[in-house]
């Protein structure tokens, strides 16, 4: 996908912090809000602690396939506060959503076997689309709904699939965004099973968080032509997938340096605009040794890419799975509204264990419309 192709006209989400607003701000000024989770563990010899993590108290009592439906209610309710659809009608929306699978979330996979006694083949689409439709907004309810099962990288891949959608007039806007809770039991036990858990044993993994986000989008002529400025500008974008089946002497950090380079490369810009880098690094040590070495690579084609400051959001939210690239992108949004962007452009990158590796870039609006003086 190329720069400047896709506008961002709102943004809504559901977090530990807030509100879209409110918990961006929150973010900027350092503010985070851990609780203590119901697992406990310990290094040997002493008494267990527990395990802290980010949840949402506004969906605190739900769990599984609701927990993440009123987490996607919260984040688009959220949208509609500060965006309409205008004249659009619902059936020319298309709503995109990234969703776990029931491979990584245990209480999902549970959840699958309950319902399948009762609706043979049933997938988590399904079962989640089934929930979500009542609790729908009315501003969306009709509009063509699209799951994705793409982890933490998932939010590019709706974005592209947002931008073929807006290019062949299938819709006149897309909702864009993500939905993940790593807060459920069986997940929490699963993450500390294969030792990807920050633990007072193990300082070194993820905390768990949960959240949805989502981007209204549509073409970047459309608010040109009603004379309005958008949010911001999308693009260039770009997604390339790790071989799972290479050898160990692929270099670790390899597939992302390109992914960084290549996105840079077809930015008009390169990389003189971009002054903020937001990440994905969650704490895990092989995410640090990915990046570290994908630094060195990048920065020989870009030298500045070790300048950039660089936002972590899941200091303050933990790991959101797969609703990262929206967060990372209304985080984006908000920092440019707000005048702390440190520069026109920021660059958003993402890695999965899956393999793909996500890059984007997210401009300031021209601060004129075209066709106003």
């Amino acid at each position: 996908m190329d720069g400047g192709r896709l506008a961002i006209t709102g943004i809504g989400m559901a977090t530990s912090l807030g509100d879209a607003v409110t918990a961006c701000a929150a973010a900027r000024a350092g503010l985070v809000r851990p609780r203590p989770l119901p697992l406990f563990a310990g290094m040997d010899g002493e008494e267990p602690a527990a395990v802290a993590g980010h949840p949402c108290a506004d969906v605190m009592g739900f769990e599984g396939f609701a927990r993440l439906c009123y987490l996607t209610r919260l984040a688009l309710e959220d949208l509609l506060t500060r965006w309409t659809p205008g004249d659009v009608p619902p059936s020319r929306i298309a709503l995109l959503i990234n969703l776990p699978t029931s491979d990584e979330r245990p209480l999902l996979l549970e959840h699958l076997v309950r319902v399948g006694n009762r609706t043979p083949g049933a997938r988590e689409a399904d079962v989640f689309l089934g929930m979500l439709r009542p609790l729908m907004p009315r501003a969306l309810q009709g509009a063509s709904l699209h799951v994705l099962h793409d982890g933490p990288a998932g939010g590019a891949s709706a974005l592209r699939q947002a931008d073929a959608l807006l290019g062949s007039r299938q819709a006149e806007r897309c909702v864009v965004g993500g939905v993940d809770s790593y807060l459920d039991i069986p997940t929490l036990e699963w993450l500390e099973a294969t030792r990807r858990l920050k633990t007072p044993e193990r300082p070194t993994g993820l905390m768990p968080g949960e959240g949805a986000a989502f981007l209204a989008i549509e073409r970047a002529s459309a608010p040109r032509e009603r004379r309005e400025i958008p949010l911001a500008l999308l693009g260039p974008l770009t997604l390339l997938e790790e071989d799972a089946s290479a050898d160990e002497s692929q270099a670790p950090g390899e597939v992302l340096a390109r992914t960084l380079c290549d996105v840079l490369e077809r930015n008009p810009e390169r990389d003189e605009e971009v002054r903020v880098l937001i990440h994905d690094l969650n704490g895990q040590d092989r995410r640090s040794l990915e990046w570290g070495h994908a630094l060195l690579r990048g920065s020989q084609s870009f030298p500045r890419v070790r300048q950039l400051t660089r936002w972590l959001p899941a200091v303050s939210f933990g790991d959101v799975g797969c609703a990262t690239v929206p967060f990372q992108a209304c985080i984006a949004v908000r920092a440019l509204a707000r005048g702390y962007a440190l520069g026109r452009q920021l660059l958003l990158c993402c890695s999965e264990d899956a393999g793909t590796r996500a890059a984007l870039i997210i401009t300031a609006p021209d601060t004129v419309p075209s066709g106003r003086s």
